[in-house]
This record gives structure tokens, sequence and C-alpha cells, in this order.
């Protein structure tokens, strides 16, 4: 079958008959036009008109081809495969968010036990600091408990004195 036909005969007028149809190739023909291609308004001389289908029929070719290809692409289109690479990016995504959660509670774990140490080594020279100035007050204390019994003893003593001497 041909992309061509037969130009058909002109309707009669006076200035149709004078005017030949001139070949419309792309390249410069002076031989008359025979046929009109039928997927473009070109007119075209014989050899022109074969050369014109010839580019077209390999452009054919090149466009089955090129639907060949679609088409297989198109029948190993699988929307499971596609579903399952998106999980296994999800999932991947996943793993490395855990994964950097767990970093940095790990290094936060660890700087809260690096401060309780101190803490705990703080409070404790804190507690020494206490204790041996607790240890220096009761000493005062008990130093001044003697005393006091001392001062006891001796108001007693002066009392017993004093109560000699008043008496006697």
């Amino acid at each position: 079958m041909s992309n061509s036909a037969p130009i058909p005969d002109p309707p009669s007028s006076p200035k149709d008959v004078s005017i030949p149809t001139i070949c419309e190739n792309e390249i410069e023909c002076s031989k008359p036009a025979l046929v009109t291609c039928h997927h473009c308004p070109k007119r075209l001389c014989l050899k022109h008109v074969l050369e014109h289908n010839e580019i077209n029929i390999v452009r054919t070719y090149a466009l089955s081809d090129e639907i060949n290809c679609l088409t297989h692409l198109l029948s190993k289109l699988d929307c499971q495969q596609s579903v399952e690479n998106a999980r296994k990016k999800l999932d991947q995504w996943k793993e490395n968010i855990l994964a950097d959660i767990e970093n940095t509670y790990t290094h936060y774990s660890n700087e809260i036990d690096e401060l309780q140490t101190e803490l705990t080594h703080r409070v404790d020279i804190f507690r020494e600091s206490q204790k041996s100035k607790m240890s220096i007050l009761q000493t005062q204390l008990a130093a001044l408990q003697k005393v006091g019994e001392i001062s006891q003893q001796v108001n007693s003593i002066f009392y017993s004195l004093s109560f000699c001497f008043f008496f006697n």
C-alpha cells in the first residue's frame, strides 16, 4: 500500500489550466507533481514520492521498534516490585534513624554516668568536710560540757564553801 495517491484533476477553471503544479520536495525539483502524499499536503514527482515513502517507512520501523520496547517495559512493570523497593528504602531509613537514636541515647547516658560520678565525688568531699567540722564542733562541745561540769562543781564547791563560812 502506498502513502501517495494520484493528484485529482483540478477543477476546470481558466486560471488552474495555465499554472502547472511543480514538485514540492525539500530539495528544489522542477519536475511536475503527479502525486499528493497521504500524510502531508505535499505534491511530489514520482521520484520524490518514492523517496518520501522510503523515509516514512524507515520512520514507521523506528516507531514500531520504540513501541515494542515500551510494550516490553510495560509487560515487566510490576507494582509489587516497586512497593517492595519502597518498603526496603523505608526500612533502611528506619534502621538508620533507630541507630542514630541509639547512638544519641548512649552518648547522653554515658554523659549522665560521668556527671553522676562527678556529683558523687563532690558530695563525698562535702560530706567529709562536714564530718570534719562536726567532729571539731563535738570536741568543742564536749570541752564546753566539761567546763560546764567543772563550773557546776566549782559552783557547788563555792556554795559549799560559802555555806561553811557563813554558818561557822
